[in-house]
């Protein structure tokens, strides 16, 4: 028998306990997070609980960093955090796996980090200036306003470029977003108009991808009459496609002739300018005299005035101007923190930036109004300043800079992106140079990042920069974009570096919509670039644009190899063929359905044409080869086709095509090698069984005519494409 003092101290004990258990357990004995709340409304001198909350994030970061990992949910209340610098969490910062760290929007409120400021609607003003008036074309001024920015202590103005193919990332300039959505800096033509084609040339330019870094602009005729209406107009740039079509630039004008009727560009073009092709033209971009439609605007820099014409959608309900560029958001070296249900927009940078850690999470949340990319994992390279294509500079933290310039000349640069880190449930839009960098892994060791994409929709991704800024670029090793949703983009989806990748499940549409000689999907000229595995998608309109001249969907470029598409579905996918191989060897095309296509395969040799200087002794493949030592350790083991490319005739293309279906596709191959085998596939311009052709319901029956035509064709989870649920 207890004695009675022992008795109460046990049953006080255990009362005690259970009450900890029950106030720490959830629903089926879930633990629940230890809390701290935060309010646009709230003071950090609160005590951060639900009904007393902290006013920013910095204070509840302190306060976790101060509880040894006690408190680990940030709950964020309805409203705007408006940010002047990044929010950094770092490895102190860190969360573990039993017990990560969580940012996450209250129940489901409302709740945006922004990287701008809110313009009150009492500052818009009537243009009373006349010399204003007299700039903008008589029928249209009545119609723009203007709000003086002089109160709001803007410290720098930022410039719209220059920005484009090989250049460095850089931020957008200050944009104006009116009721969420981010209006167009001036322009003419007009967006839907047809742009201007190049007059004659005087002068190309200097050409930096010959080796001149003169730096010297080009001089043409404007072949048109209506920049004589600009007499004093200033920071205007012009942007187009001024030599190869997968070359998009936007470079600021140095002169703008009356007399010669001539622009002169202040900075040259990689290629120099040329005049031949039907998409070598100019749009006019930040020009006060072209805001003529609604939902344009322009930002007078030097008197701190913003003139705009009000979108057509009433009433004006917010007005924004985005400031910061650096990222709102960094992970340095941060583990297991989540990021959950919080918009991130109206930043002239990018939304969140991670390096190093592990198994970090951002899902159910918006990045929009952005002016570079939403999210980037790993690090950035320094901005090259001489436009060279290749290049090597330092890396560096929070920002991306010229890294494709440096990924070019080091493909095996390791941007130290941290491992299973995953961006789910995510919508991303209107963003102004890309939607998501995904890097990660070692492409010396081979060793995985295992980051991934999964159930994200990513549309209008390229608002200022439009080429190779891809609604996904996925560098490094063993990387996985899964049930996602690429579509509306002038270029690329998907733009690969690496090994492993994984591209599965996803519905990539109306894309490559402008330029030429780019695919939805794209790789290229490292042929130690291996096993990257593109399976059960479902590509559909691609390059349908009268701007859309040669496009492809998935684009091997220049000697790929080693890699695989199967299960896939092309409807109505590329202008000029569906899949081109550029000349490579080892790649594998199985077991895909092609529906109302050009032409399904394109294959050819240019290793033995105009591309055999890639194979000289010494030369880039010979170089990046080596980087890897394909022919030993790793490399060797995993990929044994690779140990023996120099033995195996590099020039000539040995590929595999077999058990694809081409259903109403004009020519399925263009040209045939000796050693590239094209069999078992069938041509048929009937039904071959699919769920509902006329529905686009591109599945199989289980009775498809199919499996009886080629035996060992393997169902497609045509269901399985795309989101798994929606946002």
């Amino acid at each position: 028998m207890l004695h009675i003092k022992t008795k109460f101290q046990f049953l006080t004990g255990l009362l005690f306990l259970l009450t900890f258990v029950s106030c720490n357990l959830g629903k089926n004995g879930a633990a629940v997070s230890n809390s701290i709340f935060i309010s646009p409304q709230g003071n950090d001198a609160n005590k951060g609980s639900k009904d007393n909350p902290f006013k920013t994030l910095d204070k509840a970061k302190d306060v976790i960093r101060k509880s040894n990992g006690k408190k680990n949910t940030v709950y964020l209340r309805a409203g705007t955090y408006n940010l002047s610098t990044s929010f950094i969490l770092e490895k102190e910062d860190s969360g573990s796996k039993e017990s990560p760290v969580v940012y996450k929007a209250y129940e489901n409120e409302k709740v945006s980090i922004s990287g701008g400021i809110q313009l009150p609607l009492s500052q818009i003003k009537d243009i009373k200036d006349p010399t204003i008036i007299k700039r903008l074309l008589p029928h249209i001024a009545q119609n723009v306003v203007v709000i003086d920015l002089k109160e709001l202590n803007i410290s720098q103005y930022g410039e719209f470029g220059p920005r484009g193919f090989n250049r460095p990332y850089i931020a957008a300039p200050n944009e104006l977003i009116i009721n969420g959505k981010a209006l167009d800096i001036a322009r003419w033509p007009n967006k839907g108009e047809e742009a201007i084609p190049i007059g004659e040339i005087l002068f190309k330019g200097s050409i930096p991808r010959n080796g001149d870094y003169t730096n010297k602009g080009a001089v043409f005729k404007w072949n048109t009459s209506r920049p004589k209406r600009w007499l004093n107009a200033q920071d205007v740039y012009i942007t187009g496609l001024f030599n190869y079509g997968y070359a998009g630039d936007a470079i600021k004008l140095k002169e703008i002739n009356q007399e010669d009727e001539t622009f002169t560009t202040l900075q040259p073009h990689l290629y120099g300018f040329e005049n031949k092709h039907p998409w070598n033209n100019w749009v006019a971009l930040n020009v006060l005299e072209e805001i003529d439609v609604p939902g344009e605007y322009f930002i007078d820099k030097k008197n701190e005035k913003v003139y705009f014409y009000p979108p057509k959608e009433q009433p004006l309900s917010t007005i924004q101007l985005s400031v910061i560029e650096q990222p709102l958001v960094q992970l340095i070296n941060a583990s297991h923190i989540i990021l959950d249900g919080i918009t991130f927009e109206c930043s002239r940078g990018m939304g969140v930036y991670i390096e190093g850690g592990n198994s970090c999470l951002i899902t159910n949340s918006v990045f929009k109004n952005l002016g570079l990319v939403a999210i980037n994992i790993g690090m950035g390279v320094e901005p090259d300043t001489k436009m060279q294509h290749e290049f090597t500079g330092k890396p560096i933290s929070g920002a991306i800079g010229s890294l494709y310039s440096h990924l070019y000349k080091n493909p095996t640069f390791n941007r130290n992106a941290g491992t299973n880190h995953g961006i789910t449930n995510c919508e991303i839009l209107n963003m102004g140079a890309g939607g998501i960098i995904l890097g990660g892994g070692n492409r010396i060791t081979l060793e995985p990042g295992n980051n991934y994409v999964k159930n994200c929709q990513i549309y209008n991704f390229n608002r200022l920069d439009k080429t190779y800024k891809s609604g996904i670029n996925i560098d490094g090793v063993g990387n996985k974009i899964q049930n996602c949703i690429i579509r509306d983009a002038p270029g690329t989806a998907i733009y690969l570096h690496g090994n492993d990748h994984i591209i599965e499940y996803n519905e990539v549409h109306h894309v490559m919509m402008d330029g030429d000689d780019q695919g939805a999907y794209y790789l290229g000229r490292d042929p130690s670039e291996f096993n990257n595995i593109v399976r059960y998608n479902y590509f559909h309109h691609i390059g349908i644009s009268p701007t859309a001249h040669s496009t492809f969907c998935l684009y091997y470029d220049d000697g790929s190899c080693g890699n695989q598409a199967y299960g896939n579905v092309f409807y109505k996918a590329g202008n000029h063929s569906t899949i081109i191989i550029g000349g490579g060897k080892y790649n594998k095309i199985f077991n895909n359905v092609f529906i109302d296509c050009n032409r399904g395969i394109q294959t050819g040799d240019r290793l033995k044409h105009w591309s055999k200087a890639l194979l000289d002794k010494g030369g880039l493949f010979e170089e990046r080869l080596n980087l890897v030592k394909y022919n030993q350790g790793i490399y060797a083991k995993k990929y044994p086709e690779l140990a023996n490319y120099w033995e195996d005739s590099p020039a000539d293309p040995s590929n595999a095509i077999y058990n694809n279906v081409f259903v109403h596709t004009k020519e399925l191959i263009n040209k045939r090698f000796e050693k590239t085998s094209f069999s078992n596939n069938w041509e048929t311009d009937a039904d071959p069984g699919f769920v509902d052709m006329k529905n686009q319901q591109f599945g199989f029956k289980k009775d498809a005519k199919v499996f009886d035509t080629i035996p060992d064709f393997k169902n497609i989870p045509f269901e399985k494409m795309g989101l798994y649920h929606k946002l």
